[in-house]
């Protein structure tokens, strides 16, 4: 890896949220974009170095259900053992 430099300086609160929207359409973009890359991919072999990261949810409720949530399942250390049985 080398080394990085910044030449700028964060934004403020306020000139990110000019930014909002921007990031988030093309976040939606990438994330369609990468999803189409890899949706048929299965039973990829993760290699040292590999960035993993998941949110694992549950939908709460039914469909047309004014109260139906999502909430974080807490279910990752099960994910991340089914993972590791894989290596």
């Amino acid at each position: 890896m080398g080394v990085l430099v910044v030449k700028g300086r964060p934004l403020t609160w306020d000139e990110s949220k000019e930014k909002i929207k921007y990031v988030r359409d093309h976040g939606v973009i990438q994330f369609i974009n990468t999803y189409a890359k890899v949706k048929e991919d299965q039973n990829d072999d993760l290699f040292w170095g590999d960035e993993v990261e998941y949110g694992v949810l549950e939908i709460q409720g039914e469909d047309g259900d004014p109260d139906r949530t999502v909430k974080i399942a807490l279910r990752g250390t099960e994910f991340m053992e089914a993972l590791r049985e894989k290596e």
